[in-house]
């Protein structure tokens, strides 16, 4: 039994659900926002519910426009402050890409980041948007 408790966990994070799911660079596919090269991106996905419940729990709204204060004017390595209402983003990397389908999270909203080495990130939880921001851009983003 004791060993069973100790695989759980490993179990719960294998279970996890992934909003990125990585494709062949080849594929073809209608995108809503489709980068490419190695930029850097910072980008706010909204359902088409966003609207209405932003009203009523503004924490989504605070969150973006405290991160959307921090940020610099878009540049040709950075893509900053981009605001996605549904559809998919797509993120080509130098050798991977990703897809992220916005109608599959399970909030309202959510944050895209990519520092354009790694795997992107998408925090769903909006008290935590600027601690995510933060850690993945110590440097200047510029």
């Amino acid at each position: 039994m004791r060993k069973y408790l100790l695989l759980l966990p490993i179990f719960a994070i294998a279970c996890r659900s992934s909003y990125i799911t990585e494709i062949p660079q080849e594929t073809k596919i209608s995108t809503s926002l489709h980068t490419g090269g190695t930029h850097k991106i910072v980008a706010f996905v909204e359902d088409d519910a966003y609207y209405k419940v932003a009203q009523k729990n503004p924490s989504y709204k605070e969150a973006k426009e405290a991160i959307t204060a921090q940020l610099p004017a878009a540049s040709s390595d950075c893509l900053c402050g981009i605001t996605v209402h549904g559809g998919i983003i797509r993120i080509d990397g130098e050798k991977k890409s990703w897809i992220i389908d916005i109608k599959e999270l399970p909030t309202i909203a959510g944050l895209v980041l990519y520092d354009g080495k790694n795997k992107p990130i998408v925090e769903l939880n909006p008290k935590k948007y600027e601690m995510r921001f933060r850690k993945m851009f110590r440097q200047n983003l510029k």
